[in-house]
């Protein structure tokens, strides 16, 4: 498989995780209450509440980082035109396994948001900013582990 094809199936993944989240709100939205979960602490606990309207932000905001992260790589070139191939390479995968990271968080908050709001109680769980936070850094890392392997 190339990359180009590599990089088409994680971008299609990524629309449709996106795509899938925006139909679940669609689906669940008149069915929330006026004030949902807007904000969660270290622990993944409710600490704020506010409009449900609010819950529109989530996809949206995943939306347009994730297509801005996945084409960062096609401007470095031009940025720096001495950029190497292996050095693209690594960027290009880092930067698409970060928006699939990111479109994945986005959803798993927002689907969990939905659900805590309809029981009226619930969290994260504990385990979800320590998994998010060593997941933002491994994954834009994992390429360069995978051509240091390669040589």
């Amino acid at each position: 498989m190339t990359n180009k094809t590599a990089f088409k199936y994680i971008g299609i993944s990524i629309v449709f995780t996106l795509a899938a989240t925006i139909c679940l709100l669609i689906v669940n939205y008149a069915d929330l209450p006026e004030q949902i979960p807007v904000h969660y602490n270290h622990k993944g606990e409710v600490d704020n509440y506010g409009p449900k309207n609010f819950l529109w932000i989530l996809p949206i905001l995943a939306s347009l980082m994730c297509y801005g992260i996945m084409k960062s790589h096609k401007w470095l070139p031009k940025l720096n035109p001495k950029i190497t191939d292996n050095e693209l390479y690594v960027l290009s995968w880092g930067s698409y396994l970060l928006s699939f990271l990111l479109a994945i968080s986005f959803s798993y908050i927002t689907i969990k948001t939905i659900i805590i709001a309809k029981n009226g109680s619930g969290n994260l769980g504990a385990w979800f900013l320590p998994v998010f936070a060593i997941g933002m850094i491994v994954f834009p890392l994992l390429p360069l582990f995978w051509q240091r392997r390669k040589r």
